[in-house]
C-alpha cells in the first residue's frame, strides 16, 4: 500500500493492472501476438470479464 492513502485506491489500481494483463498481447516468445486468456482457452462475454476481478 506504500504510496496510497486508502486501501481502496490500491485495490482499484490492482484490478486495473489485472485487466490490462489479461488483454495485452504477448510481444515476444512462442505466444507472440496472442492474449493470455486466448492461450488459456477462456471464452468471455462482456459481462463476465469483471467477474474475474478480485472483490
Amino acid at each position: 500500500m506504500h504510496g496510497f492513502r486508502k486501501e481502496r485506491t490500491a485495490r482499484y489500481l490492482t484490478s486495473l493492472f489485472i485487466l490490462h494483463s489479461m488483454f495485452r498481447k504477448f510481444e515476444s516468445g512462442q505466444n507472440k501476438g496472442r492474449f493470455p486468456l486466448e492461450i488459456a482457452r477462456i471464452q468471455l462475454d462482456a459481462s463476465s470479464v469483471f467477474d474475474l476481478l478480485p472483490h
